[in-house]
């Protein structure tokens, strides 16, 4: 079995036997999915799966093979990646609108998940004079 074969086995396997390639439009879907779900942490890419492969949506009405999350995190970071820049009039669209997505979503403020977020606006006001020396 020389190299060629060997890579193509392998490239088959991590893409499922049977699955399709990528064609523009779930490309562009999937970025309009990604628009409306904003996945910021890895488990968010749960509900860009359910969206994508929805049967009444795009994948099955469409007959277009179901995706799986490494599949869609796999193609999203390659739309980032593409060498040209959004700015470029020859960048595909999809390619220009993921990564104007990826710097939206860059910009948007973490999520705290503190303990801190229980807390009254009251509390916090006296730890703040406590640091101060105000209460002392």
């Amino acid at each position: 079995m020389g190299s060629s074969t060997r890579s193509r086995k392998s490239r088959d396997e991590s893409r499922g036997r049977g699955a399709q390639n990528f064609i523009v439009d779930d490309l562009l879907y999937l970025i309009q999915v990604l628009e409306q779900e904003r996945p910021l942490r890895g488990k968010d890419w749960d509900n860009v799966v359910l969206a994508y492969n929805s049967p009444d949506v795009y994948a099955a009405s469409n007959g277009r093979s179901e995706r799986n999350t490494k599949s869609l995190r796999s193609q999203w970071r390659r739309m980032l990646n593409y060498s040209k820049s959004a700015e470029d009039p020859s960048c595909p669209e999809y390619v220009r609108r993921a990564k104007w997505l990826n710097k939206s979503l860059k910009e948007e403020p973490e999520m705290e998940t503190s303990d801190d977020d229980d807390r009254s606006d009251d509390e916090d006001s006296e730890e703040d004079g406590l640091k101060q020396g105000k209460y002392m």
